[in-house]
């Protein structure tokens, strides 16, 4: 009930806020906002007088995925009756976003799963670290000169394969990886959430 509450709350200050922030929604997500909307897209390479890039380190959380399976069933609980109330409510929403509410079917995806928005943020990622940093990543896949890990799951996986795609392009199949470790201790947080002594 207290979910409920606050989404209805959150619901009135949507339909009562004008129409610049509905237009630029997707900023206001916290911790789920698309980071498509909020990313630095300044492409300028990075470089410091009298200094020379040698070596980058990045440790990088998987892309976007969907939400867990508890936010799902409270998003399918509730989200017809809060259609309804926005549909039913005497408010400034134009015509246009009520009759796209109408239509609207919430798709339910695989929370372990890389979604496509998620792809998409580790492409730009590497293009922009590549064009930010461009002697540390050379276009052209080398061994040599890059060294790829990633955990046990499909999501870190699919993040991997999309950041060498914004990298390499095609080139990225060439991409060794070690195959992955159940127990890795320095990118995987144990289940008790304490890291593993190294």
């Amino acid at each position: 009930m207290q979910n409920l509450s606050f989404i209805l709350v959150y619901i009135i200050l949507f339909c009562s806020i004008d129409s610049s922030f509905i237009t630029n929604y997707e900023k206001h997500f916290g911790s789920k906002t698309p980071y498509r909307t909020v990313e630095n897209n300044n492409e300028t390479p990075i470089e410091f007088e009298g200094c020379q890039p040698k070596k980058i380190w990045y440790i990088i959380r998987h892309g976007a995925r969907s939400p867990t399976q508890d936010v799902l069933l409270n998003l399918k609980q509730n989200l017809p009756r809060i259609t309804q109330i926005i549909l039913h409510a005497n408010n400034h929403i134009s015509t246009t976003y009520l009759e796209e509410l109408k239509k609207w079917k919430l798709v339910f995806g695989n929370d372990t799963v890389l979604t496509e928005e998620g792809g998409r943020e580790l492409f730009h990622l590497a293009l922009r670290s590549q064009a930010r940093f461009p002697t540390l990543f050379p276009k052209i896949y080398s061994k040599e000169h890059y060294y790829f890990k990633y955990t046990d799951a499909e999501r870190t996986a699919s993040s991997a394969q999309n950041f060498t795609f914004g990298l390499f392009g095609n080139g990225h199949r060439n991409v060794e990886f070690p195959t992955p470790s159940p127990n890795d201790s320095i990118l995987r947080v144990s289940r008790k959430g304490e890291r593993e002594e190294v």
